[in-house]
């Protein structure tokens, strides 16, 4: 069994002062546990769409939420890839309504439409030799990661000797670059 910890806003500050009980708000002064204990005292993070809805406000950019800024849970969380990160859609803020405020069909089409959309991009961009700026601009559609995922399975479903041979030069291209952008 693996515990993931529920999000919501655990962390502490860089400055916390214990005998003045002071320190610097807000979140670039912030630290969170996995950045603090190695191993980190969970296997993951629970993250509820209704506690960012109540309390954070996502921030619609493109029609894409953002948070502090981030357009990726993982980066706001800075899990670097050790934490597995699980979503909910927060059904303790709408426990007394008599429907969710969002289906499973609409969570699940804003999330993999555009990345059906854009599947076909990353072979175009390594094809192209594509600069930085067309890969930041992509990484405000979509998640990099998913979108590599998602483009990865269609083309290992191909007939062409790369993807007969499990070889998605695109893919492992884009991820590099990303990384290296920090989107």
């Amino acid at each position: 069994m693996k515990f993931f910890l529920p999000y919501w806003e655990d962390w502490v500050h860089r400055d916390f002062d214990p005998l003045t009980d002071t320190y610097s708000g807000g979140y670039e002064n912030a630290v969170f546990a996995h950045e603090i204990f190695s191993p980190p005292p969970y296997d993951g993070i629970l993250v509820s769409l209704g506690m960012f809805e109540l309390k954070l406000k996502l921030i619609k950019e493109n029609g894409r939420p953002k948070i502090r800024g981030f357009s990726n849970i993982k980066d706001y969380l800075r899990v670097n890839g050790k934490l597995p990160v699980l979503g909910d859609c927060g059904a303790f803020t709408y426990v007394n309504e008599k429907r969710p405020p969002l289906s499973n069909e609409k969570a699940l089409l804003e999330a993999i439409l555009p990345l059906i959309k854009e599947h076909l991009t990353p072979s175009q961009l390594y094809k192209q030799k594509s600069k930085d700026p067309a890969i930041r601009r992509l990484s405000t559609r979509v998640n990099i990661q998913d979108l590599v995922l998602v483009a990865k399975a269609d083309h290992f479903g191909r007939t062409t000797n790369d993807a007969k041979n499990k070889k998605y030069l695109a893919g492992e291209w884009l991820l590099k670059k990303a990384k290296k952008l920090k989107v």
